[in-house]
C-alpha cells in the first residue's frame, strides 16, 4: 500500500525546536537520493529537527516504512559531525 503524507502524524514542538511537519519528513523518507546523499547536506539544524521527528515517529505504534533508516543513519551523521574538529557534514565539501 502507498502511502501519502495524508497518512504521516504530525509531531509537537519539542526542545524548543520547531516541529517537522508531516508532509516535510514525508518528503525526506521517499527522497530518491536516500539517507546517505541527503543528511550530509542538512544544516546541523536540519539534523536536529529531522531527528527529533524521526524519534517521535518511531514512538508510534506504526511507525512509517523507512523511518528507522533514515534515524539510524541520521545518528551516525550527528556522531561523525560531533568528532569531527570543525563540526562539518560528512561528505560535504
Amino acid at each position: 500500500m502507498e502511502q501519502t503524507h495524508a497518512s504521516f502524524r504530525a509531531y509537537p514542538p519539542c526542545n524548543g525546536h520547531a516541529a517537522m511537519n508531516s508532509s516535510k519528513l514525508f518528503r525526506f523518507l521517499t527522497d530518491p537520493r536516500g539517507p546517505e546523499e541527503v543528511l550530509p547536506t542538512l544544516t546541523s539544524g536540519e539534523l536536529v529537527e529531522l531527528l527529533d521527528a524521526l524519534y517521535q515517529n518511531l514512538d508510534t505504534p506504526e511507525p512509517e516504512f523507512g523511518a528507522q533508516v533514515w534515524y539510524e543513519m541520521g545518528v551516525e551523521e550527528s556522531c561523525r559531525r560531533a568528532v569531527s574538529p570543525d563540526g562539518a557534514a560528512h561528505g560535504v565539501a
